[in-house]
């Protein structure tokens, strides 16, 4: 994915930061599962799980084979749909600019969703302790009549004081106008 995003005039980025890799544990872990279930099934290909399940054959080899090969396209299926997961989530980036709070995802089709830095009110934290062992966690900017949630953020503590700088300079220099 192109890490680069396009900045209007007097633009710069401040922060950027890829989604947690704690996202891929699961998803890895379920991945090597199906590959493995793939192997022994390719390697044994006159057994059936329904015939390993007991001592005594119960069906014959015609219906066993399309038993089989029911299993090695669902496993097919498994590992493909995994593969997309992995995909999807290796392409999130967030970015935080001295304007703009954005965030890109897609690998065939990008989406960008951002929000202004002047429309910005407040910067909601969530964090479960799952995500604070791994340093990670969720965060919500709000404005009026708008939201983005920014999911699964890598060191979301610095990333959240990046966005609250940023506003705080906003409301002083509004402050030093009045």
């Amino acid at each position: 994915m192109n890490k680069k995003i396009a900045l209007m005039q007097d633009e710069y980025i401040i922060c950027t930061r890829p989604i947690h890799w704690k996202n891929y544990i699961l998803v890895s872990i379920l991945m090597l599962a199906a590959i493995i279930l793939l192997s022994v099934r390719m390697a044994f290909p006159d057994k059936s799980l329904v015939n390993s399940m007991t001592t005594t054959p119960i069906i014959d080899d015609t219906i066993a084979s399309v038993f089989m090969a029911i299993e090695v396209f669902a496993l097919c299926l498994i590992i493909a749909r995994l593969y997309v997961r992995i995909i999807r989530v290796c392409t999130i980036r967030y970015f935080v600019t001295n304007k703009r709070i954005i965030k890109v995802s897609g690998f065939l089709t990008k989406q960008k969703t951002e929000m202004l830095i002047s429309r910005c009110e407040t910067v909601l934290m969530k964090e479960n302790i799952y995500e604070r062992i791994f340093n990670c966690g969720d965060l919500l900017c709000l404005a009026p009549g708008s939201q983005i949630l920014l999911d699964d953020v890598k060191d979301v503590e610095e990333f959240k004081l990046h966005i609250m700088e940023l506003i705080n300079k906003r409301k002083d220099a509004e402050r030093d106008k009045d």
